[in-house]
């Protein structure tokens, strides 16, 4: 899983933006997470800079809660099947 992500995260955003907009939903989300992995280790080391590693480290944990806390509210597919 740590490593095929992609496929995963490409499959979910398509299929929750539907057919009229998947193009759009994927150019938006993959625009936000390339910009996001540019920007956050600046910004990461910005916070270590004027605090300390430990400071870092624990908004670093605190955001990876609120995302899986954020991704606790996608919906489960309905299957089709009788």
């Amino acid at each position: 899983m740590l490593l095929g992500w992609n496929g995963l995260y490409s499959n979910l955003i398509i299929e929750l933006a539907g057919p009229p907009r998947a193009a759009t939903a994927m150019g938006v989300s993959m625009t936000l997470l390339f910009a996001t992995t540019v920007v956050t280790p600046a910004l990461f080391g910005w916070l270590v800079d004027h605090t300390s590693y430990n400071v870092g480290w624990a908004a670093l944990a605190g955001v990876m809660v609120a995302a899986f806390f954020a991704t606790r509210g996608i919906p489960e597919p309905v299957s089709e099947r009788a």
